[in-house]
């Protein structure tokens, strides 16, 4: 009886402990294999969709900028078309029409031929020479219009200096004017 005892024992051991132990430990590492691959899927996944909220927020508040740019840009497409001697002289009458008299007086104001910036004739350039006399509010006033009038400008000198009567200073300006 013991022989046949140890055949069924060893039948029962294989067959009811060892095999539903390796299956159930195949089981288990294919379960926790494919739970770190998709914990690491799941990571990645994350990581990209923070990325990809980043860059929309970051596309929403370029296009917030642009709407609000965008009435400017027919302007600064105008002004592009425009000689740039003759819109800088628009830019400087309409400035003198706002502000105070006495406050920016233009002295000269002449287109000098090529830019420095620009040697090819690839890209044309004016070198435009503006002088002025102003308050330092006046002159920050006078930048502004011209440069946000004709966003085509460069600065390339700024010369400031003060009137013999001390009340206001001299300005001599040196823009680039990238033309079309």
């Amino acid at each position: 009886m013991s022989a046949r005892t140890s055949v069924y024992r060893k039948a029962i051991l294989v067959f009811g402990f060892v095999l539903p132990g390796f299956f159930a430990a195949a089981i288990i590492g294919g379960l926790l294999y494919t739970k770190s691959e998709l914990q690491s899927s799941m990571a990645e996944k994350r990581k990209l969709f923070s990325a990809s909220e980043k860059s929309r927020l970051e596309i929403e508040k370029t296009e917030k900028r642009l709407i609000r740019q965008r009435p400017l840009a027919a302007l600064w497409a105008a002004s592009v078309e425009e000689e740039s001697a003759k819109s800088l002289t628009d830019a400087i009458n309409k400035l003198q029409n706002q502000l105070p008299e006495g406050e920016f007086q233009p002295t000269s104001n002449r287109a000098a031929g090529r830019g420095a910036f620009s040697t090819s004739p690839a890209y044309p350039s004016t070198e435009l020479q503006l002088s002025f006399r102003a308050t330092y509010r006046s002159m920050q006033l006078a930048f502004l219009e011209i440069e946000s009038r004709m966003p085509q400008l460069q600065l390339q000198t700024l010369k400031v200096e003060r009137t013999p009567n001390g009340q206001n200073l001299t300005f001599q300006v040196t823009y680039t004017a990238w033309e079309k």
